[in-house]
C-alpha cells in the first residue's frame, strides 16, 4: 500500500538539489509500497512506472516537485485591475511608481496550483469557470510563463526521479544496475544536467553564467 506522505516528501526532496537525491528517491520508493520481488530489470521498471501512474501517486508527485520549485521562487505577481485588465504594479513597474496598489497577489505556488480548467479558460470571457471575466486574458499572460517554467522543471525532475527510483528498486530486488556509458546516454545525461543548472541560474538571474552555459556545443543543449 502506498504512503502518499512519503511520495510527496520524497519527490520534493529529490527535486531540491541541495538535499540528497538518492535519499529522496529511496523515500519515494518507500512511499510507493512496492514489494522487492521483481525478477528482471524490465519487470522492476514496469512495477515502478505502473505505481507512479496511479492517480493519487501522480498528483502527490507533482505537488512535491512543485512545492520544491515554489520554495526556490519567492517572487510573486502583484497586479492591479485597471480598465478591465490586470497590470503589473510590482516594485519597478510604471504603475507602482504612480502609486497604484495591487488588487491581486499570486505566488508561484498559486500560479501552479490554479486548476487546469480555470487556467485553460482564462481567455474565454464567458466561460463559467473563468471567475475573472474579461480580465482573464491579461491575467493569463502573467500566469502562463510561470506555469510553463514550472512544468518544464517538473518534466526534468520526473525523468531523473523515475530513473533513480527504478535503480533503487532494482537494488532492493537484488538485480544488478548497469550504467549505460554509450555516447548517446552520456550526452543525454549532460543535457539533463545543463537544464538543471540553467534553471538554477535563471532563479539567481545570473545572466553572465547563463550566457557561458549557452555557449556550449549545441549537442549538449536541448
Amino acid at each position: 500500500m502506498s504512503n502518499q506522505k512519503d511520495v510527496f516528501n520524497g519527490a520534493k526532496q529529490f527535486a531540491n538539489s541541495q538535499l540528497s537525491l538518492k535519499g529522496g528517491a529511496r523515500l519515494y520508493l518507500d512511499g510507493l509500497g512496492l514489494k522487492a520481488n521483481a525478477k528482471t530489470a524490465v519487470q522492476a521498471k514496469k512495477q515502478v512506472t505502473d505505481a507512479m501512474a496511479d492517480k493519487a501517486v501522480k498528483a502527490n508527485t507533482e505537488k512535491g516537485i512543485y512545492s520544491s520549485y515554489s520554495d526556490s521562487k519567492p517572487s510573486k505577481l502583484e497586479l492591479a485591475l485597471i480598465g478591465g485588465n490586470y497590470v503589473d504594479v510590482s516594485d519597478n513597474s510604471t504603475a507602482n511608481k504612480a502609486g497604484v496598489e495591487p488588487t491581486l497577489t499570486m505566488t508561484v505556488k498559486d500560479c501552479l496550483a490554479m486548476a487546469t480548467p480555470v487556467y485553460a479558460n482564462l481567455d474565454k470571457e464567458k466561460a463559467k469557470v473563468n471567475i475573472y471575466g474579461k480580465a482573464g486574458v491579461s491575467l493569463k499572460a502573467f500566469v502562463k510563463p510561470i506555469r510553463e517554467a514550472g512544468q518544464g522543471f517538473k518534466r526534468q525532475v520526473m525523468s531523473r526521479l523515475t530513473s533513480e527510483v527504478v535503480k533503487c528498486h532494482m537494488k532492493a530486488c537484488g538485480l544488478s544496475v548497469e550504467t549505460d556509458t554509450s555516447e548517446q546516454a552520456v550526452i543525454k545525461s549532460i543535457k539533463a544536467s545543463v537544464k538543471t543548472i540553467s534553471t538554477k541560474l535563471e532563479a539567481l538571474k545570473d545572466l553572465k553564467a547563463i550566457e557561458i552555459l549557452n555557449s556550449l556545443p549545441s549537442k549538449y543543449l536541448s
